[in-house]
């Protein structure tokens, strides 16, 4: 659902829900959750501009083998 609210697939494109909805993924462990929530954090968008929180997010990800995170 993050990934629909980032590129407004679907719906109208809504940086703060795709936030919420990536929290909420990456609270799982999973993997798209915490790169989506690494990049939004990074770019400031939908929360706060956060380098070190997004670098935590992104090496979850790549740590868990997402290919976009490498």
């Amino acid at each position: 659902v993050g990934t629909m609210y980032d590129c407004g697939y679907g719906t109208v494109r809504d940086d703060a829900l795709a936030a919420h909805w990536y929290v909420q993924a990456a609270a799982q462990g999973n993997a798209t959750g915490h790169y989506g929530l690494g990049v939004l954090l990074s770019q400031g968008r939908g929360l706060a501009k956060d380098d070190i929180a997004a670098v935590s997010h992104l090496r979850t990800a790549a740590a868990a083998g997402l290919p976009a995170a490498y």
